[in-house]
């Protein structure tokens, strides 16, 4: 699904201002940028990876997708972008193209607070099935701390995104993004990750997040069947 570059390469410029709107420029993505992640590994006589060790990344849910590249050989002590450090020891620059993407922003601006976030619901069948997933979402924040508009941008199951964008419109925020003190609108990525205790998510394109974006949110879920066992344990702890 991503190529890999080869050699490591630098992140777009940031946007520039405009002296009429400055607030319009920082938050229009650029239409491609990429994310890089730089890791050594070690490998055995039959050249393939035995340790592997995150040494730099521009984007953390992109460390198990390198990671999963190197393990599965599609990263090899000859491929492009591969260097060798010592004997047995190679360090890969590995960048993946990513649409959308913009940069974080810039030091004037602050992104907004949040004041209530309440977490999505985990989908029934989902998590009956143990199923693990996310949405990638578009945030449109308003001066007056509003989200006003929300968008899903990708996700692993539309069961996932229909419930982060229900939780997201109960999201309150206590303050607006500013720029230099002043109340600005901006558009902004929101990454909702679902996850099953020990069972991480599997590699899909809704976790590229793309630049600008609020901190990831995670939720946890696990589905425990209703047995008649169940049902009479519940009740012989409601009575106490």
């Amino acid at each position: 699904m991503f190529r890999t570059l080869a050699v490591s390469i630098a992140i777009l410029a940031g946007v520039t201002a405009n002296a009429a709107d400055p607030a319009a420029d920082y938050v229009r993505p650029q239409e491609i940028g990429s994310r890089t992640v730089v890791l050594d590994f070690t490998v055995d006589e039959n050249e393939k990876a035995a340790v592997i060790d995150l040494v730099s990344t521009e984007a953390a849910g992109l460390n198990p997708w390198a990671q999963a590249m190197v393990k599965s050989g599609h990263v090899k002590p000859n491929s492009p972008g591969v260097i060798k450090l010592a004997d047995g020891k190679y360090r890969a620059t590995i960048s993946f193209p990513l649409a959308g993407d913009g940069s974080p922003l810039p030091p004037g601006i602050t992104p907004p607070k949040m004041r209530l976030q309440p977490g999505p619901q985990y989908p029934y069948e989902l998590a009956r099935a143990d199923t693990p997933g996310g949405a990638l979402l578009r945030l449109t924040i308003n001066e007056k701390a509003a989200i006003t508009k929300t968008e899903i941008v990708r996700a692993s199951h539309k069961e996932f995104g229909s419930a982060a964008v229900d939780a997201v419109k109960k999201w309150r925020l206590a303050e607006p993004a500013k720029q230099d003190g002043a109340p600005i609108a901006v558009t902004l990525f929101q990454l909702i990750t679902f996850e099953i205790e020990g069972k991480p998510p599997a590699l899909w394109e809704w976790q590229m997040c793309p630049e600008p974006a609020l901190p990831p949110f995670t939720v946890s879920g696990s589905y425990i069947p209703v047995t008649p066992e169940l049902i009479k344990k519940l009740k012989k702890e409601t009575r106490k």
